[in-house]
C-alpha cells in the first residue's frame, strides 16, 4: 500500500546563499489521504551569533509575519544532525511517494544541511504540488503561492485553525491542495503526477543542474564586471580622433568564460583598440566563434553599421592593424 509523505522546510536566513534551517514539518499519509503521524521538528540554525541570526528584514517585506516558536526557543533546540536519522528513515519508508510545494528551494535547503553538517546526502524523487498547478489551471483558476491555493480549494474555516509558518500546517495545507486537486479532477495522486510531466524533480540530478548553472552564473557575474571595469577605464580615450576605427564591444557569451574574456582584454589593449559598452557605435563586435556570430546576426534587431567578427578573427586582424 503507497504512503505519501508531504514536507516543509523553514530557515533563519539564506545569507550567502547558505540556508540555515531552523524547521523541518512533514504529513505521512496513507493512499487515501488519511493521516498516520505528522510532526513540527525546530532546530537551532547553529550557535547563536551574527552568521545564524533570523533574517528580521522579513518583517519590513511582510509586517504579518511570524515565525512558528520563539526565536530564542529555536536556538535552545537540537542542530540538524540531531534530526538526520529521523529524516532519512522518513524519506525511506517502504513504498512512499514523496510531495512538497515549490519544493526547489527546500531541496537546496536539505543539500546544504548535508554538506554544512558533512552528512552523508539522502538522494530522493520528490512531486512538486505547485507545477499541477498548471494542468490543474487548464480546468480551474490558477494558483500560485500555498496559501493562496489552499484558500481556494479548502474551506476558510479550515485555514483559520492552521497556524502560519508552522512547517507541519504548511505540509498539511500542500496535502490538502492535492487531494482537492485530485477530488476535482477525479483523479489520483499517481494519476495526476503522469498528468504533469513536469512535476517530478531527482534531488541529485536537480542539484547537479542547479550547482552548474550557478557556476555559470558566477561566472557571467566575474565577466561582466571584468568587461564593466575595462570599458569605463577606455572612456575617456573616445574623444580621442585615434580611437576611429578601433571601438570594440563584445558578445554576452564571452562575458560567461573570464578567462576567455581575461585574455580578449589583454589583446584589445596591447593592440590599441577600445573596450565600448554598446553595439551602437562600435566598430567591431566580438563573437565567441561562428556559432555565436549566427546567433547575434540573428537577434539584431536594427541594421549593425560595424563588422562582427570572431575572436579568432580579431587575432587576425590586430596583425593588420
Amino acid at each position: 500500500m503507497l504512503k505519501y509523505l508531504f514536507f516543509d522546510i523553514e530557515c533563519s536566513n539564506c545569507f550567502g546563499r547558505n540556508p540555515k534551517m531552523c524547521e523541518f514539518g512533514y504529513v505521512l499519509t496513507d493512499e487515501n489521504f488519511k493521516v498516520i503521524r505528522s510532526d513540527s521538528i525546530p532546530m537551532s540554525p547553529g550557535r547563536k551569533n551574527h552568521e545564524n541570526r533570523f533574517d528580521l528584514t522579513i518583517y519590513k517585506r511582510d509586517p504579518e509575519f511570524q515565525w512558528a516558536y520563539d526565536i530564542d526557543y529555536y536556538f535552545k533546540c537540537p542542530e540538524f544532525p540531531e534530526y538526520y536519522e529521523l529524516i532519512s528513515r522518513l524519506f525511506k519508508t517502504e513504498n512512499v511517494v514523496i510531495f512538497g510545494y515549490s519544493i526547489d528551494n527546500d531541496i537546496r535547503y536539505l543539500d546544504n544541511a548535508f554538506k554544512r553538517y558533512k552528512l552523508n546526502p539522502i538522494e530522493y524523487e520528490v512531486y512538486d504540488i505547485q507545477r499541477m498547478m498548471k494542468y490543474y489551471s487548464e480546468k480551474k483558476e490558477r494558483f500560485m503561492g500555498l496559501e493562496d491555493a489552499f484558500k481556494k480549494l479548502c474551506s476558510i474555516n479550515e485555514f483559520i485553525k492552521l497556524q502560519k509558518h508552522l512547517s507541519r500546517d504548511d505540509a498539511f495545507m500542500a496535502m490538502r491542495v492535492l487531494q482537492k486537486m485530485c477530488e476535482n479532477l477525479e483523479v489520483t495522486p499517481l494519476e495526476m503526477i503522469e498528468l504533469c510531466d513536469n512535476c517530478k524533480y531527482d534531488s541529485k540530478e536537480y542539484l547537479t543542474k542547479y550547482n552548474k548553472n550557478q557556476y555559470y552564473k558566477k561566472e557571467k557575474e566575474i565577466g561582466q564586471t571584468m568587461w564593466g571595469n575595462f570599458y569605463r577605464e577606455c572612456t575617456p580615450m573616445l574623444e580621442n580622433d585615434e580611437s576611429i576605427g578601433k571601438i570594440i564591444t563584445i558578445s554576452g557569451k564571452i562575458k560567461e568564460n573570464p578567462i576567455v574574456l581575461q585574455e580578449l582584454i589583454k589583446l584589445i589593449k596591447d593592440n590599441g583598440f577600445i573596450g565600448f559598452d554598446k553595439i551602437s557605435g562600435s566598430d567591431y563586435l566580438i563573437s565567441l566563434n561562428n556559432e555565436d556570430s549566427i546567433r547575434i546576426k540573428n537577434a539584431l534587431k536594427h541594421p549593425y553599421h560595424g563588422k562582427i567578427i570572431t575572436i579568432q578573427e580579431f587575432q587576425n586582424l590586430e596583425v593588420k592593424i
